[in-house]
């Protein structure tokens, strides 16, 4: 009786591990593409950024040479 316990716990133990390890696995590969993501998200940033930053150069050359008339 304490062999088939001590079985029944040790495929218990065996099963949690693996279940373990596949949740691992799949944590780090959601953090990974998180990061991906989040990297993408960010040169899409500086992009914008850049963009508007030249709008609002281009707006100030225009409003001065319209009240320089």
């Amino acid at each position: 009786m304490a062999d088939d316990l001590d079985n029944t716990v040790d495929g218990q133990n065996k099963e949690l591990k693996k279940t373990v390890e596949i949740h691992i696995q799949t944590t780090r590969q959601a953090a990974e593409q998180i990061q991906v993501q989040l990297a993408d998200a960010e040169a899409v940033s500086k992009q914008v950024k850049v963009l508007i930053e030249n709008a609002a150069s281009e707006w100030k050359d225009i409003k001065a040479s319209t009240t320089a008339r």
